[in-house]
């Protein structure tokens, strides 16, 4: 696998509690979980994605209300 196959990010959806949660993974190995902050998205971590991608299995989700994953009760507090 070329480097540059390796940093390639494929956006997908897994079910978790009654929504569909987007998510992003590229690279391979032990698995490194970046959560974005408050008003932003996944995209967010797109700088640092290329390079953690060469040693670890980068996955980006989009937290509930933000960027494509759904608030089906459409509330969004942080209590």
């Amino acid at each position: 696998m070329t480097t540059e196959q390796n940093s390639t990010q494929l956006g997908t959806y897994v079910k978790a509690n009654g929504i569909d949660i987007y998510y992003e993974e590229s690279g391979s190995g032990y698995p490194l979980l970046l959560i974005h902050g408050g008003s932003v998205t996944c995209k967010m971590w797109q700088p640092y994605i290329g390079p953690l991608a060469l040693h670890f299995r980068v996955i980006t989700p989009d937290s509930r209300g933000h960027g494509r994953t759904n608030n089906s009760a459409n509330e969004l507090s942080y209590r």
